[in-house]
């Protein structure tokens, strides 16, 4: 928990959960919107603005939620995953070379 490569894998496990959550948000959000023709000049850019940043705040709780659930699991055992399917490697510093 107290390595790069933890640092690295958890920055990384929380920049994926913020692109999956906008994504998603935004196809939930605006996809029957853009399924049919859109005249940008009749759009209500107002509320546009509002629903991204409601978007983009939403998807960074998610991706803060990601660091906590890492920290959480490397508690245990230094590893960022909850599970043991994945691990990160150790640092050559950890290995003694």
């Amino acid at each position: 928990m107290y390595t790069a490569e933890f640092w690295k894998a958890t920055g990384e496990r929380a920049g994926r959960t913020f692109v999956q959550m906008v994504v998603t948000l935004t196809m939930v959000t605006f996809g029957a919107e853009v399924t049919g023709v859109i005249n940008v000049l009749e759009l209500d850019w107002a509320n546009i603005g509002t629903t991204v940043v409601n978007i983009v705040g939403t998807s960074l709780i998610g991706a803060g939620l990601s660091v906590l659930m890492s920290l959480g699991a490397g508690r245990k055992d230094g590893n960022p995953s909850a599970g043991t399917l994945e691990a990160v490697a150790p640092s050559k510093a950890d290995i003694g070379h």
